[in-house]
């Protein structure tokens, strides 16, 4: 007595139909599960690539952040240049200013000295004409000590003192 596994007895079609089903689900599988190895390669290389390129961006970024630092530190090397260059110009200033003075003195000094010639030569002149006077009222003096008839005791001893 053999007794039934199914109280039912099962419907041919439905039999066929699912292990065609089946068939079906299992050749599709391994036709998806190539496909998804292949999906999850490209994955892995996208994940890779994208990873090689992140490291880019961090070294172009490290790159972009050492020529800011160096543009500022050229910027201030410009602004420190142009800070020194307006101290020498105002040195050079300074300079043509004081140079403009010591030449204004000088032209001074040398009408001082132009006006001190002349003076000296008025000088020179009047001392010659005094040394002129000196040199007559020698002579007038040594005419009137020379000629007794005029002197007194008191010119006498002047004569003898100036030597005449």
């Amino acid at each position: 007595m053999d007794t039934p596994l199914l109280k039912r007895r099962l419907n041919p079609f439905l039999l066929i139909s699912t292990v065609v089903v089946l068939s079906l689900l299992a050749g599709l599988s391994v036709l998806y599960q190539s496909e998804l190895n292949d999906l999850v390669t490209d994955r892995k290389n996208l994940s890779a690539e994208l990873e090689e390129r992140n490291q880019e961006i961090k070294q172009l970024e490290g790159q972009v952040q050492n020529l800011s630092d160096r543009r500022e530190e050229l910027n201030n090397s410009v602004g420190n240049l142009k800070t020194n260059i307006g101290e020498i110009q105002n040195q050079l200033s300074d300079s043509e200013n004081t140079i403009s003075r010591l030449r204004d003195t000088l032209k001074d000094r040398n009408n001082t000295v132009e006006e001190l010639k002349t003076e000296k030569a008025s000088l020179n002149t009047t001392i010659q004409g005094l040394e002129q006077n000196m040199t007559d009222i020698e002579n007038d003096f040594e005419t009137v000590c020379n000629n007794d008839n005029n002197l007194t005791e008191s010119s006498e001893d002047i004569c003898d003192d100036r030597g005449f």
